[in-house]
């Protein structure tokens, strides 16, 4: 028996909410919080996390 594969579209809302929480994710493994002001770009620097 075959199972056909479902899919949907991802709405560019959904992609923006997504990434706010891997950021907000990334930030907490230096232990940065969001009034230490620091750019995204660094926070990937120092965890080693390349953008996509």
């Amino acid at each position: 028996m075959t199972y056909n594969s479902e899919y949907w579209v991802i709405k560019a809302q959904h992609v923006f909410k997504i990434n706010v929480v891997k950021i907000k994710m990334l930030r907490w493994m230096p232990r940065h919080i969001e009034m230490d002001r620091v750019q995204n770009e660094c926070t990937r620097e120092k965890v080693g996390v390349v953008p996509i």
